[in-house]
């Protein structure tokens, strides 16, 4: 391996980190962006997180550093009391139509860091949680996976809501350290 990679080939460190992550229980992040490719398949712009399931093209060696959000999702894994002392969490609702919005992507924007942390709403109820996060204000953001490959983060099976315009959480929600910003209503419109 190169320290600084091998022009036209997969970094073999980046892509075992990867597979780790998911041996060690962490799933899929959407928390990067793409482009479509001529001919199909898609091109990674930009991930923040190692576990973004698109790999960087052959000869990229960023995804060997772990991100805020892979960091936030092993350390809510394997917990312990430092982690629990020192960080906190956001959780609530996201809602459209006064339903709950299964398959919500909500971010967790650290002012202070400048680091992304994300997750699902993983039930009918549009409930989500993101631990690991630093103390202090956050901004939070929900958009659809409209622009994924949803079977990367879902089973087939599950139907998950693609249908409403990303949105902003109409306040910065500060995170305690050590607790939860408590219950957080989101509300998203159709497109």
């Amino acid at each position: 391996m190169s320290a600084a990679g091998t022009t036209g080939r997969y970094d073999l460190e980046s892509v075992a980190l990867h597979e780790i992550g998911h041996f060690s229980g962490l799933g899929h992040s959407a928390l990067g962006e793409t482009e479509l490719r001529e001919g199909g398949g898609r091109r990674v712009l930009a991930a923040e997180a190692v576990m973004f399931p698109i790999a960087f093209a052959p000869g990229s060696t960023v995804a060997r550093t772990l991100k805020a959000d892979d960091i936030a999702g092993i350390s809510d894994i394997y917990s312990n009391s430092d982690f629990q002392q020192n960080l906190g969490s956001v959780s609530g609702r996201v809602t459209k139509d006064g339903q709950g919005v299964f398959g919500a992507h909500v971010v967790a924007f650290d002012v202070g860091r400048g680091s992304l942390v994300g997750s699902f709403t993983l039930n009918a109820q549009g409930q989500f949680s993101i631990a690991g996060l630093s103390p202090g204000p956050h901004v939070l953001r929900i958009e659809p996976l409209d622009d994924a490959d949803v079977e990367s983060f879902f089973d087939v099976s599950r139907n998950v809501d693609l249908d409403f315009r990303a949105t902003f959480v109409d306040r910065v929600v500060v995170v305690p350290k050590g607790g939860d910003s408590g219950e957080i209503a989101a509300t998203v419109v159709r497109k």
